[in-house]
């Protein structure tokens, strides 16, 4: 995932889909890697003043942390990306809450 690093910004999008009912095709198939949500992330670029962190659960079957997944996010942040040890798609965001406690 590179879409875990923006998990926290598409909050409101993951809650519209839960609520109509789960994760569709549709969804997916917005979100895949050839989306042009996926290039537009890939292409993310901050300003040094800009601080990123990102996290990815090591159980995730949806946003795999793959080689590709891994430079999208040193890309992104400037940094390894944080594993959450056990964490799935669905229980990323709150594992990552926790983590920065």
């Amino acid at each position: 995932m590179p879409q875990q690093a923006v998990r926290c910004a598409d909050l409101p999008m993951a809650t519209q889909h839960r609520s109509a009912g789960g994760w569709g095709a549709r969804h997916r198939r917005r979100r895949g890697t050839r989306s042009a949500f996926q290039r537009e992330l890939e292409g993310v670029h901050f300003s040094d003043d800009v601080k990123v962190r990102v996290f990815g659960g090591t159980a995730d079957e949806t946003a795999v942390m793959d080689n590709r997944w891994m430079a999208i996010a040193r890309n992104i942040s400037g940094q390894e990306p944080a594993g959450l040890d056990g964490a799935t798609h669905d229980s990323a965001v709150g594992a990552a809450a926790d983590k920065l406690r």
